[in-house]
């Protein structure tokens, strides 16, 4: 009797879980532009005050790295954060 009573309930409970729906982005995350909320914690000025701008001397510059120089000043490579920041977004999501 008490296992018939387990099993009525759980299954009830079966039903009412699967009555409630979720967002769509919960079943399909790629759907979702920002998924993890990466844009609300790292902006620009964070990345700058990280010095994340500051790269290598330009002798050492690798040549696919070209695209992504914003300069250079006194030898150092100076990254172009603005670039950086919106291919970090879309590799974290």
């Amino acid at each position: 009797l008490f296992l018939r009573k387990n099993l009525i309930t759980s299954g009830s409970e079966k039903n009412k879980q699967n009555n409630y729906s979720h967002p769509s982005y919960f079943e399909n995350p790629l759907s979702c532009p920002d998924y993890f909320g990466l844009k609300n914690l790292v902006n620009l000025t964070d990345l700058f005050q990280a010095r994340v701008h500051l790269g290598h001397r330009s002798a050492l510059r690798n040549e696919y790295m070209k695209p992504y120089i914003y300069g250079c000043r006194q030898g150092v490579d100076i990254i172009d954060l603005q670039q950086t920041c919106s291919l970090m977004f879309d590799a974290l999501n």
